[in-house]
């Protein structure tokens, strides 16, 4: 069996595991849209109606990494909620 492709979530906000992998469902129905040197990837940076945002990234072994935060409405501050 060979392994097909490799997910690795970074989850900085106080949403439940199931709701997190919904938001990224999410980016991974839109496809592979940003362009990098190494190919095509997920959108580069997704902002949720709630302020969630969600950076795509891809490792140099080619892993897709999600990196989840929220942003305070009011001054722009990036919250790493505490679980």
């Amino acid at each position: 069996m060979t392994l097909k492709s490799k997910f690795i979530i970074r989850n900085y906000t106080n949403l439940e595991d199931i709701e997190v992998i919904g938001l990224i469902k999410k980016v991974i129905e839109l496809g592979r849209i940003s362009e990098t040197k190494r190919g095509k990837q997920y959108c580069f940076h997704t902002v949720m109606s709630n302020n969630i945002h969600i950076i795509a990234e891809r490792n140099k072994s080619g892993s897709d990494v999600f990196i989840l935060y929220k942003e305070e409405e009011s001054d722009g501050n990036i919250i790493k909620d505490k679980k």
